[in-house]
């Protein structure tokens, strides 16, 4: 999607509210670098994921959060063979 379209449709504004209500470094990257797809696969996966989030909001089943933490550095030294503590 060209940066004009981005502009009108607010995605840079989006991205930016997305990424406050983050909890740690990772999911605030990934909220800040999010960009459209035209791929009905990708599309259809991420409009599944919304309505089943919505679902969980409406029923105030929402997951807590609490106590989540950054695992990409155990992630890093699993995948290079290193021991997870």
């Amino acid at each position: 999607m060209d940066a004009r379209s981005q502009a009108v449709l607010e995605l840079p504004e989006i991205r930016v509210s997305l990424a406050r209500e983050t909890g740690f470094e990772g999911g605030r990257v990934l909220a800040e670098t999010l960009e459209p797809s035209p791929d009905p696969v990708v599309v259809a996966g991420r409009q599944s994921d919304t309505a089943e989030a919505i679902g969980l909001l409406e029923r105030r089943a929402a997951p807590r959060t609490t106590g989540a933490h950054d695992v990409r550095g155990a992630a890093r030294r699993a995948a290079r063979g290193g021991v997870l503590l």
